[in-house]
């Protein structure tokens, strides 16, 4: 007898936070991933280190180019952190953030838990010049 490999089963926090990431992205009002100071020395001192990754080990989650993914029980939880268009109502945004994301996860068979947006800058649409 073989055992049967779920979709949901092959999802990694990796994934997810590539997901959510590009779900954010093509969402109107969102002018870009906002990272922190935090995000920067954190990337720095992973590439000093040169980490080897196990893609097999959820523990601790994935973080990613200001969002953060985490697979616990076959639940996914997100965290992201975006700048706005001045043009849009932040609280809209966020939550049409949250909707994408939490419809992309539940796409992949994988259950949406928490997904939290923080909004780190609310700023002008740069101007193409």
């Amino acid at each position: 007898m073989t055992e049967e490999v779920t979709p949901a089963a092959a999802i990694t926090s990796q994934f997810i936070a590539s997901l959510a990431a590009r779900a954010a992205l093509e969402t109107p009002g969102v002018l870009r991933l906002e990272s922190t100071l935090n995000d920067v020395l954190s990337r720095l001192r992973l590439a000093a280190m040169e980490p080897t990754p196990d893609p097999a080990n959820e523990l601790g989650g994935c973080r990613r180019d200001s969002v953060w993914a985490e697979i616990n029980g076959g639940i996914a939880h997100v965290h992201l952190e975006i700048a706005t268009d001045i043009a849009h109502r932040a609280l809209a945004v966020s939550d049409a953030v949250r909707e994408r994301v939490r419809q992309g996860i539940c796409n992949t068979g994988v259950g949406a838990g928490s997904i939290d947006i923080s909004i780190l800058a609310i700023e002008n649409q740069p101007t193409q010049g």
